[in-house]
Protein backbone atom coordinates (compact mmCIF):
# COMPACT_ATOMS: atom_id res chain seq x y z
CA UNK A 1 0.00 0.00 0.00
CA UNK A 2 1.46 3.33 -1.37
CA UNK A 3 2.61 5.66 1.80
CA UNK A 4 0.85 8.66 2.29
CA UNK A 5 3.01 11.62 2.52
CA UNK A 6 0.17 14.05 4.03
CA UNK A 7 -0.30 12.03 6.82
CA UNK A 8 3.62 11.51 7.25
CA UNK A 9 3.81 14.91 7.43
CA UNK A 10 1.07 15.47 9.37
CA UNK A 11 2.17 12.49 11.98
CA UNK A 12 5.81 14.66 12.02
CA UNK A 13 4.01 17.98 13.03
CA UNK A 14 2.09 16.29 16.02
CA UNK A 15 5.03 14.90 17.59
CA UNK A 16 6.90 18.54 16.98
CA UNK A 17 3.79 20.08 18.28
CA UNK A 18 3.67 17.86 21.15
CA UNK A 19 7.63 17.83 22.14
CA UNK A 20 7.65 21.97 21.69
CA UNK A 21 4.54 21.65 24.26
CA UNK A 22 5.91 19.42 26.80
CA UNK A 23 8.99 21.82 26.14
CA UNK A 24 7.63 24.47 27.54
CA UNK A 25 5.46 23.76 30.04
CA UNK A 26 7.13 25.52 33.01
CA UNK A 27 5.89 28.91 31.84
CA UNK A 28 2.23 27.09 31.71
CA UNK A 29 0.19 28.78 35.00
CA UNK A 30 -1.79 25.56 34.55
CA UNK A 31 1.61 23.23 35.63
CA UNK A 32 3.31 24.11 39.18
CA UNK A 33 5.15 21.38 39.45
CA UNK A 34 8.66 23.28 39.00
CA UNK A 35 8.82 26.96 40.18
CA UNK A 36 10.23 29.20 37.93
CA UNK A 37 11.44 33.16 38.51
CA UNK A 38 11.18 33.10 34.96
CA UNK A 39 8.13 34.78 33.22
CA UNK A 40 7.14 33.93 29.50
CA UNK A 41 3.59 34.99 28.80
CA UNK A 42 3.83 34.73 25.55
CA UNK A 43 5.54 31.26 25.53
CA UNK A 44 2.13 30.52 28.18
CA UNK A 45 -0.10 31.44 25.44
CA UNK A 46 1.55 29.24 22.94
CA UNK A 47 0.68 26.01 25.32
CA UNK A 48 -2.99 27.00 26.01
CA UNK A 49 -2.83 26.98 21.68
CA UNK A 50 -0.35 23.17 21.86
CA UNK A 51 -3.14 22.40 24.84
CA UNK A 52 -6.24 22.34 22.61
CA UNK A 53 -4.90 20.96 19.59
CA UNK A 54 -1.90 18.27 20.25
CA UNK A 55 -3.80 15.36 21.20
CA UNK A 56 -6.67 15.67 18.71
CA UNK A 57 -4.24 15.41 16.23
CA UNK A 58 -2.59 12.48 17.50
CA UNK A 59 -5.54 10.18 18.12
CA UNK A 60 -7.23 11.47 14.66
CA UNK A 61 -3.80 10.54 12.92
CA UNK A 62 -4.44 6.66 14.85
CA UNK A 63 -8.11 7.02 13.31
CA UNK A 64 -7.23 7.42 9.82
CA UNK A 65 -4.44 4.92 9.58
CA UNK A 66 -7.46 2.55 11.15
CA UNK A 67 -8.79 2.15 7.58
CA UNK A 68 -5.56 0.85 6.45
CA UNK A 69 -5.34 -1.24 9.19
CA UNK A 70 -8.91 -2.61 8.41
CA UNK A 71 -8.17 -3.06 4.68
CA UNK A 72 -5.50 -5.26 5.46
CA UNK A 73 -5.19 -8.79 5.25
CA UNK A 74 -4.05 -8.93 8.80
CA UNK A 75 -6.70 -6.54 9.76
CA UNK A 76 -6.91 -5.27 13.53
CA UNK A 77 -6.45 -7.39 16.64
CA UNK A 78 -5.52 -6.82 20.16
CA UNK A 79 -2.54 -8.62 20.27
CA UNK A 80 -0.66 -6.52 17.62
CA UNK A 81 -2.22 -3.62 19.61
CA UNK A 82 -0.64 -5.01 23.15
CA UNK A 83 2.76 -5.23 21.66
CA UNK A 84 2.48 -1.64 19.69
CA UNK A 85 0.97 0.56 22.82
CA UNK A 86 0.91 -1.63 26.32
CA UNK A 87 4.77 -3.05 25.99
CA UNK A 88 6.12 0.20 25.23
CA UNK A 89 3.92 1.80 28.07
CA UNK A 90 5.56 -0.27 30.50
CA UNK A 91 9.00 -0.71 29.43
CA UNK A 92 9.40 2.92 28.98
CA UNK A 93 7.25 3.91 32.12
CA UNK A 94 9.78 1.15 34.56
CA UNK A 95 12.92 1.73 33.04
CA UNK A 96 13.18 5.42 31.90
CA UNK A 97 10.42 8.12 33.10
CA UNK A 98 10.16 6.86 36.46
CA UNK A 99 14.08 6.09 37.08
CA UNK A 100 14.68 9.83 35.78
CA UNK A 101 11.99 11.34 37.88
CA UNK A 102 13.67 9.35 40.94
CA UNK A 103 16.96 10.31 40.58
CA UNK A 104 16.03 14.18 40.14
CA UNK A 105 13.67 14.28 43.13
CA UNK A 106 10.23 14.29 41.02
CA UNK A 107 7.69 16.81 43.35
CA UNK A 108 4.96 14.51 42.48
CA UNK A 109 7.19 11.57 44.06
CA UNK A 110 7.85 12.60 47.45
CA UNK A 111 6.98 10.24 50.45
CA UNK A 112 5.78 7.64 48.34
CA UNK A 113 7.25 4.05 48.22
CA UNK A 114 7.77 2.51 45.09
CA UNK A 115 4.97 0.44 44.71
CA UNK A 116 2.26 2.97 44.72
CA UNK A 117 4.26 4.83 42.35
CA UNK A 118 3.89 1.83 39.72
CA UNK A 119 0.32 0.57 40.70
CA UNK A 120 -1.64 4.08 41.70
CA UNK A 121 0.56 6.97 39.42
CA UNK A 122 1.73 4.87 36.60
CA UNK A 123 -0.34 1.93 35.73
CA UNK A 124 -4.16 3.60 37.03
CA UNK A 125 -2.87 7.01 35.80
CA UNK A 126 -2.86 8.77 38.84
CA UNK A 127 0.08 10.30 37.29
CA UNK A 128 1.45 8.70 34.12
CA UNK A 129 3.28 11.59 32.79
CA UNK A 130 3.00 11.60 28.69
CA UNK A 131 2.89 7.75 28.99
CA UNK A 132 -1.60 8.50 29.48
CA UNK A 133 -2.14 8.00 25.35
CA UNK A 134 -0.72 4.58 25.00
CA UNK A 135 -3.43 3.14 27.11
CA UNK A 136 -6.10 5.41 26.52
CA UNK A 137 -5.22 4.31 22.27
CA UNK A 138 -5.29 0.59 23.55
CA UNK A 139 -8.88 1.25 25.15
CA UNK A 140 -10.17 2.72 21.92
CA UNK A 141 -8.74 0.15 19.42
CA UNK A 142 -10.60 -2.60 22.00
CA UNK A 143 -13.85 -0.26 21.72
CA UNK A 144 -13.41 -0.04 18.17
CA UNK A 145 -12.63 -4.12 17.43
CA UNK A 146 -15.40 -5.43 19.50
CA UNK A 147 -17.87 -2.95 17.36
CA UNK A 148 -16.23 -4.20 13.90
CA UNK A 149 -16.86 -7.49 15.42
CA UNK A 150 -20.37 -6.64 16.01
CA UNK A 151 -21.21 -5.37 12.64
CA UNK A 152 -19.45 -7.95 10.87
CA UNK A 153 -20.99 -11.00 13.04
CA UNK A 154 -24.59 -8.93 12.43
CA UNK A 155 -23.90 -9.08 8.71
CA UNK A 156 -24.91 -5.10 9.34
CA UNK A 157 -23.99 -3.16 6.42
CA UNK A 158 -20.57 -1.86 5.98
CA UNK A 159 -21.26 1.86 6.83
CA UNK A 160 -23.00 0.75 10.24
CA UNK A 161 -19.74 0.54 11.51
CA UNK A 162 -18.72 4.18 10.96
CA UNK A 163 -22.48 5.13 12.58
CA UNK A 164 -21.53 2.96 15.47
CA UNK A 165 -18.35 4.37 15.82
CA UNK A 166 -19.67 7.86 15.37
CA UNK A 167 -22.40 6.97 18.58
CA UNK A 168 -20.01 5.86 20.92
CA UNK A 169 -17.66 8.68 20.18
CA UNK A 170 -20.90 11.73 21.05
CA UNK A 171 -22.19 9.28 23.83
CA UNK A 172 -18.48 9.01 25.43
CA UNK A 173 -18.33 12.73 25.25
CA UNK A 174 -21.22 13.43 26.44
CA UNK A 175 -20.58 10.78 29.77
CA UNK A 176 -17.47 12.72 30.21
CA UNK A 177 -19.50 15.98 30.56
CA UNK A 178 -22.48 14.64 32.56
CA UNK A 179 -20.65 12.30 34.39
CA UNK A 180 -17.79 14.17 36.38
CA UNK A 181 -16.35 10.84 38.14
CA UNK A 182 -15.69 9.77 34.82
CA UNK A 183 -12.53 11.42 35.24
CA UNK A 184 -11.32 9.86 38.23
CA UNK A 185 -11.77 6.83 36.74
CA UNK A 186 -8.54 5.33 35.00
CA UNK A 187 -8.30 6.28 31.50
CA UNK A 188 -11.86 6.52 31.14
CA UNK A 189 -12.27 10.06 31.11
CA UNK A 190 -9.42 10.81 28.51
CA UNK A 191 -11.26 7.90 26.32
CA UNK A 192 -14.16 10.13 26.54
CA UNK A 193 -12.30 13.75 25.71
CA UNK A 194 -10.15 11.95 22.99
CA UNK A 195 -11.74 8.94 20.98
CA UNK A 196 -14.09 11.50 19.25
CA UNK A 197 -11.26 12.91 17.24
CA UNK A 198 -10.24 9.18 16.62
CA UNK A 199 -13.54 8.73 15.28
CA UNK A 200 -13.00 12.56 12.91
CA UNK A 201 -9.81 10.77 11.40
CA UNK A 202 -11.59 7.72 10.71
CA UNK A 203 -14.45 9.42 9.40
CA UNK A 204 -12.48 11.99 7.07
CA UNK A 205 -10.45 9.42 5.65
CA UNK A 206 -13.74 7.32 4.85
CA UNK A 207 -15.45 10.31 3.21
CA UNK A 208 -11.95 11.88 1.70
CA UNK A 209 -13.64 11.84 -1.77
CA UNK A 210 -16.22 14.54 -0.87
CA UNK A 211 -13.79 16.68 1.41
CA UNK A 212 -10.85 16.38 -1.17
CA UNK A 213 -12.15 18.82 -2.94
CA UNK A 214 -11.64 21.49 -0.46
CA UNK A 215 -7.83 21.20 -1.15
CA UNK A 216 -8.07 23.59 -3.54
CA UNK A 217 -6.40 27.43 -3.33
CA UNK A 218 -9.57 28.93 -1.57
CA UNK A 219 -10.13 26.23 0.66
CA UNK A 220 -6.18 26.51 1.74
CA UNK A 221 -6.92 30.11 2.40
CA UNK A 222 -10.27 29.25 4.26
CA UNK A 223 -8.71 26.91 6.35
CA UNK A 224 -5.66 28.57 7.22
CA UNK A 225 -8.12 31.84 8.16
CA UNK A 226 -9.64 29.71 10.60
CA UNK A 227 -6.83 28.09 11.85
CA UNK A 228 -5.15 31.16 12.39
CA UNK A 229 -9.00 33.11 13.63
CA UNK A 230 -9.02 30.00 16.52
CA UNK A 231 -5.45 30.44 17.75
CA UNK A 232 -5.77 33.88 18.02
CA UNK A 233 -9.12 33.44 20.33
CA UNK A 234 -7.36 30.77 22.68
CA UNK A 235 -4.33 33.71 23.05
CA UNK A 236 -7.01 35.71 24.30
CA UNK A 237 -8.14 33.22 26.44
CA UNK A 238 -11.85 32.33 24.35
CA UNK A 239 -12.14 28.40 23.92
CA UNK A 240 -8.94 27.16 25.70
CA UNK A 241 -11.36 25.05 27.68
CA UNK A 242 -14.82 23.28 27.63
CA UNK A 243 -17.08 22.35 24.97
CA UNK A 244 -15.67 25.48 23.18
CA UNK A 245 -12.06 24.24 23.11
CA UNK A 246 -13.54 20.98 21.61
CA UNK A 247 -15.20 22.31 18.71
CA UNK A 248 -11.74 24.93 18.75
CA UNK A 249 -9.63 21.32 18.32
CA UNK A 250 -12.24 19.90 15.24
CA UNK A 251 -11.92 22.76 13.65
CA UNK A 252 -7.73 23.22 14.00
CA UNK A 253 -7.29 19.45 12.99
CA UNK A 254 -9.79 19.96 9.90
CA UNK A 255 -7.47 22.47 8.89
CA UNK A 256 -4.80 21.36 9.30
CA UNK A 257 -5.53 18.32 7.41
CA UNK A 258 -6.65 20.86 4.26
CA UNK A 259 -3.19 22.55 4.74
CA UNK A 260 -0.49 19.65 4.68
CA UNK A 261 0.69 19.07 1.27
CA UNK A 262 0.39 15.46 -0.57
CA UNK A 263 4.60 15.92 0.07
CA UNK A 264 7.18 15.27 2.52
CA UNK A 265 10.85 15.46 2.80
CA UNK A 266 13.49 13.38 4.30
CA UNK A 267 13.80 15.37 7.37
CA UNK A 268 9.98 14.93 7.85
CA UNK A 269 9.75 11.41 7.40
CA UNK A 270 12.34 10.32 9.54
CA UNK A 271 10.61 12.57 12.15
CA UNK A 272 7.39 10.30 11.34
CA UNK A 273 9.20 7.13 11.73
CA UNK A 274 10.48 8.01 14.82
CA UNK A 275 7.16 9.54 16.55
CA UNK A 276 6.88 7.13 18.93
CA UNK A 277 10.11 6.93 20.26
CA UNK A 278 10.22 10.94 20.29
CA UNK A 279 7.12 10.48 22.16
CA UNK A 280 8.65 7.83 24.58
CA UNK A 281 11.84 9.37 25.60
CA UNK A 282 11.87 13.34 25.16
CA UNK A 283 9.23 14.00 27.85
CA UNK A 284 11.01 12.57 30.91
CA UNK A 285 14.24 14.03 30.00
CA UNK A 286 12.78 17.59 30.36
CA UNK A 287 12.58 16.87 34.17
CA UNK A 288 16.83 17.24 34.06
CA UNK A 289 16.10 21.50 33.26
CA UNK A 290 13.20 21.99 34.97
CA UNK A 291 14.56 20.65 38.04
CA UNK A 292 18.39 21.67 38.04
CA UNK A 293 18.21 24.99 35.49
CA UNK A 294 14.18 25.76 36.23
CA UNK A 295 15.54 30.05 36.24
CA UNK A 296 17.60 30.15 32.94
CA UNK A 297 16.48 32.02 30.11
CA UNK A 298 13.21 30.64 28.36
CA UNK A 299 14.86 31.34 24.83
CA UNK A 300 18.04 29.00 26.63
CA UNK A 301 15.63 26.15 28.11
CA UNK A 302 12.90 26.09 25.08
CA UNK A 303 16.56 25.38 23.05
CA UNK A 304 17.81 22.59 25.30
CA UNK A 305 14.27 21.16 25.80
CA UNK A 306 12.96 21.13 22.20
CA UNK A 307 16.51 20.36 20.29
CA UNK A 308 18.90 19.28 22.61
CA UNK A 309 16.49 16.45 24.46
CA UNK A 310 14.48 16.03 21.13
CA UNK A 311 17.73 15.37 19.27
CA UNK A 312 18.63 12.89 22.14
CA UNK A 313 15.90 11.30 21.85
CA UNK A 314 15.97 10.77 18.00
CA UNK A 315 19.20 9.55 18.96
CA UNK A 316 18.00 7.17 21.22
CA UNK A 317 15.41 5.57 18.85
CA UNK A 318 17.61 5.28 16.20
CA UNK A 319 20.07 3.12 18.16
CA UNK A 320 17.06 0.65 19.74
CA UNK A 321 16.16 -0.26 16.25
CA UNK A 322 19.83 -0.63 15.24
CA UNK A 323 20.01 -3.18 18.36
CA UNK A 324 17.33 -4.92 17.34
CA UNK A 325 15.14 -3.58 20.50
CA UNK A 326 12.52 -2.42 17.96
CA UNK A 327 10.14 -4.64 20.93
CA UNK A 328 10.32 -0.89 23.56
CA UNK A 329 9.00 1.28 20.29
CA UNK A 330 6.06 -0.90 19.40
CA UNK A 331 8.13 -2.21 16.47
Amino acid sequence: MKRRQDIVTIRALAILVVMLGHSIIIYSSGWNLYPTIQSAPALAHVKDIINVMQMPLFFSVSGFCLVFTLSSKRGVSVLDKVKRLLIPFLIVGLCWMIPLRLALGYPGYRGQPLWRIVLVDLLLDVDSGHLWFLPTLMLMFIVVIAAYKLCTAVRWPEWSFEVVLVVLAMGAAGAVVIFSGLETVPYAGRFGHNFLFFVMGYVWHRHEGIIMPMKTSIGRVVSAALLVAACVAIWFGVGATGIVSVAFALIMVACIYVLVPDWSSEPVRLISKDSMGLYLFHSPMLYISFALWPDIAPWLMVLINFVGFGLCALGITELLRRLHLGFVLGE
